[in-house]
């Protein structure tokens, strides 16, 4: 979809009403890839934009649900496209892989008070200041490729999820997409692979966010061919007691179903002061 639909569910939640439609101007492209509403007046997107390459961040104002409103955008320099003499793309061509490497906000942006925290694929990690909806400005950013992000992963980095009323952002990178390569392409990169870890932050200042732990992917958890975890792996809340139950036995010795568990919702899902 290129943009979003609002509905009320507040009279009858079981037929939603629909109010109105954003459209974002890119047709046939990712559309708006991720969003986060919470409440409140702003819905805050991952979404194409014309002119520019990739997904950049954009900000909706809907206290009119019936007209919602652009009000504020941040993109990284490279991505306005229109900036560069002669530089041209094609939003709707077919997915390169290579492209996860580019600067594109994968999303979707989490907003905690006046910080949005953004997972910008080969940017890293980026928190910025929202204090200003119409005027988003940056405050810091964390590379983590290189030394991390396979170059059979997906988004080289997915998520920045921040830990509520702790100054601590988990990001993930996306991991290996084998099923988007042939196995020619496997071959040739059949080499050492940069890992794809679950990263814990520490955004105290959020001027120098620095990486302070990692948590390793068990070996074969999901029995990809590389030892590694695909792409259900650790990038969402929720879905660990599944993975774990198609999983019994990690390969790594020392591991168990628990630890594993236990780990994962110290990281992901830990609420403030325990």
């Amino acid at each position: 979809m290129n943009g979003v639909r609002i509905c009320s569910i507040r009279d009858d939640p079981e037929n939603p009403e629909f109010l109105s439609y954003w459209d974002n101007g890119v047709p046939h492209a990712f559309g708006v890839h991720r969003f986060m509403y919470d409440g409140g007046r702003y819905v805050h997107l991952s979404s194409d934009a014309v002119g520019f390459e990739g997904m950049i961040y954009r900000i909706l104002d809907i206290i009119d649900p019936k007209h919602p409103v652009e009000i504020g955008r941040w993109w990284m320099p490279d991505q306005y496209a229109d900036g560069y003499p002669g530089r041209t793309f094609d939003p709707s061509a077919p997915h390169n892989p290579t492209f996860m490497e580019k600067n594109h906000l994968h999303g979707p942006p989490f907003v905690v008070g006046n910080r949005a925290y953004l997972g910008y694929s080969g940017a890293g990690l980026v928190i910025l200041d929202v204090s200003d909806m119409t005027r988003p400005r940056c405050l810091g950013q964390l590379r983590l490729m290189p030394p991390f992000c396979s170059q059979l992963a997906g988004s080289r980095t997915h998520t920045a999820l921040p830990l509520l009323g702790r100054d601590y952002v988990v990001v993930t990178n996306e991991g290996e997409r084998y099923t988007w390569f042939t196995p020619e392409r496997i071959k040739e990169n059949h080499r050492a692979q940069a890992l794809n870890n679950l990263h814990m932050v520490d955004v105290s200042d959020p001027g120098n966010p620095t990486l302070i732990a990692e948590f390793l992917i068990p070996k074969s958890l999901l029995g990809s061919p590389s030892g590694t975890s695909t792409r259900p792996g650790w990038e969402y809340r929720g879905r660990l007691a599944r993975i774990i139950s198609m999983n019994p036995c990690p390969a790594n010795p020392g591991w168990s179903p628990e630890t594993i568990e236990y780990t994962a919702v110290y990281f992901c899902c830990r609420p403030p002061g325990v």
